[in-house]
């Protein structure tokens, strides 16, 4: 019952305009990166072009060469994550589908396929680009360009405690494009994460206007932001564009990080769970 709950509410959500707009959104800024890049490094010696990896949009070494792209993206992230998941929500409720499909299963399958769909095609609709934008770097540039926008030097001491504070920091020893492959996994399902945090608020607090659904993530992640602002030392160290992005410089705190996504995730899930929705129930 579970399995087929998920498949029909995957198959519907991807038929949503909301989730296909934002799908078009991220791809284009993702080529539009990559061209910007082409067009960037033209006629560059090998030696002097950037390690493929290190100009994708999501990597923070891109803003160090060239942040109109990847600030541009950082302002428009809160905004994109609850926009698939929300709206078609509130679509479904509209056209009674979460009837059909408690029908042919259960409630509980009916929500908990909820959860799992949106977190599945959230991931895929936030990493998919940029994997996209990774491979045609790959082809594109030569892979012998190890160039670093920073400029430290590869074998300076400075590098080196710089690649250590990398999230992954083990796996971009062993590849730099392993690295950013898991990385792009992670950072889709963080989205994903926000994504279903977004829609179960908006299952427990319905609001009138379906625009107010857009906020909780920009709530969130910039609330997160003013309380480390008001509290830490150095609030870029900690910013969560530290934690989401790509070869970003500082220390991290992995445990914190756990903490704050297994919070969201539990509680996404018992809300998810738990309230009684008058659409399905």
């Amino acid at each position: 019952m579970l399995y087929k709950s998920v498949k029909a509410q995957i198959l519907f959500l991807l038929r949503q305009w909301s989730v296909q707009l934002v799908f078009f959104i991220l791809l284009s800024l993702n080529l539009l990166n990559f061209v910007d890049n082409l067009k960037g490094l033209y006629g560059y010696d090998v030696y002097n072009i950037y390690h493929p990896a290190k100009m994708l949009l999501l990597s923070m070494n891109k803003s160090y060469y060239d942040a109109t792209s990847v600030m541009f993206f950082i302002q428009i992230y809160p905004l994109l994550i609850a926009l698939p998941a929300t709206l078609s929500l509130t679509t479904e409720d509209k056209r009674r589908t979460s009837v059909y499909i408690v029908s042919r299963s259960t409630p509980v399958a009916y929500k908990l396929g909820k959860w799992i769909a949106v977190f599945v095609v959230t991931t895929l609709v936030f990493a998919l680009p940029s994997l996209l934008e990774l491979v045609l770097n790959v082809l594109v540039f030569p892979l012998s360009a190890d160039n670093d926008p920073l400029s430290t030097g590869l074998f300076s001491p400075t590098y080196y405690e710089i690649i250590h504070n990398y999230l992954f920091c083990d796996l971009h020893i062993i590849s730099p494009y392993l690295y950013a492959v898991v990385s792009i996994l992670f950072f889709g399902c963080c989205s994903g994460i926000l994504a279903v945090f977004s829609m179960s608020l908006a299952s427990v607090f319905p609001l009138k206007f379906r625009v107010l659904y857009l906020l909780p993530p920009y709530i969130l992640l910039a609330g997160y932001d003013s309380i480390i602002q008001k509290f830490a030392t150095d609030p870029t160290q900690h910013s969560w564009r530290q934690y989401l992005l790509l070869h970003t410089i500082y220390p991290k705190e992995i445990f914190c990080l756990l903490i704050i996504l297994a919070l969201l995730t539990v509680l996404s899930l018992v809300w998810t769970l738990c309230h009684r929705r008058s659409g399905y129930l």
